[in-house]
């Protein structure tokens, strides 16, 4: 499998957010996704993302799960999550991302710290 460097998977239950990550990366090639389910379907026959963008909290397939099952099958992609939270920080939430460490960010975003985070979960040209 080839990994795509340029390509980066957002999913977020809130249509505007995916429409503005989409816009701030609009120098990557964004895929979004508006539910777990959603992404979880799109992985399964597309797994060549550079980075995932993924929110934490959503309805039926909560960010969590889908990042606990991407790990199972694809541990190379679950390594290029990045994490994104409202601020619904419950303790198991919390706990999560400690466990993860994976890099969460706040919503709303600061572009630059977007970009800077992305570089530093992109894979390394080799």
């Amino acid at each position: 499998m080839e990994i795509s460097m340029n390509r980066i998977l957002v999913v977020d239950d809130e249509p505007f957010i995916t429409q503005m990550l989409g816009r701030m990366l609009k120098q990557h090639d964004v895929t979004t996704a508006t539910s777990g389910v959603a992404a979880l379907e799109l992985l399964e026959n597309d797994a060549e993302f550079g980075v995932v963008l993924c929110d934490l909290m959503m309805p039926e397939i909560t960010g969590m799960d889908l990042y606990d099952r991407v790990k199972v099958d694809n541990p190379g992609l679950a390594a290029r999550f990045v994490f994104m939270t409202g601020g619904a920080f419950y303790p198991e939430v919390r706990e999560f991302v400690a466990r993860k460490e994976r890099p969460c960010l706040g919503k709303p975003f600061d572009r630059n710290l977007l970009l800077e985070t992305i570089d530093e979960v992109l894979p390394s040209a080799e």
